[in-house]
């Protein structure tokens, strides 16, 4: 993060470089949930939501478990939204380019013996959120927690930006604006 302020970026660049190094080094910070609030001098406030949403998008949901059954861990993957989030942040607050801020996480997946992760790292530097909606990741997240891995994760969840959500300022009495990682994918921001 110290080095993408050193180089001239910005508090949003220093965010996303941070965030990228512990997503190469950890293996579930890439899908986490984040939330960012930006704010500066002629910029104004504004929240971006990268909370996980609940999956099964126009999908079966299962209905329940039988008293003294397990949830099965797929049941428990929600739809990635962070890094949707982040590239929208990166756009629109970001100065450094997206391929250079992963490039130390691209190094710390190398360096924990994660080459599929230092891999899907450097595809979201070459393409941005397009990486995420690509058939090789959609492919294998619906093999660990589709329905047919035991959960309800669904190909719309995780290719499809969710119509429903809008920022905070078109909703009556809203004061500030709030932007939702799906914005980014209509935006097209990578």
């Amino acid at each position: 993060a110290q080095s993408a302020l050193d180089a001239g970026g910005t508090a949003a660049d220093a965010l996303l470089a941070g965030f990228f190094a512990v997503a190469g080094a950890e293996s579930g910070a890439l899908l986490a949930p984040a939330v960012a609030i930006a704010a500066g001098g002629g910029a104004g406030a504004r929240a971006f939501d990268g909370r996980a949403a609940q999956p099964g998008r126009d999908g079966v949901r299962p209905r329940g478990l039988l008293p003294g059954d397990d949830v099965p861990p797929p049941a428990l993957a929600a739809v990635p939204r962070a890094l949707a989030m982040l590239l929208l942040l990166h756009a629109e607050r970001g100065r450094a380019s997206l391929r250079d801020l992963v490039k130390p996480g691209v190094a710390a997946a190398g360096e924990a013996g994660a080459p599929a992760r230092a891999a899907l790292l450097a595809r979201v530097g070459a393409c941005g959120a397009a990486a995420l909606r690509a058939d090789a990741f959609v492919d294998a997240a619906l093999a660990v927690a589709g329905v047919t891995g035991g959960g309800a994760l669904t190909r719309i969840d995780l290719t499809d930006p969710r119509p429903e959500e809008a920022p905070a300022d078109e909703r009556p009495g809203a004061r500030g604006r709030a932007i939702s990682a799906p914005a980014a994918w209509r935006a097209g921001a990578t």
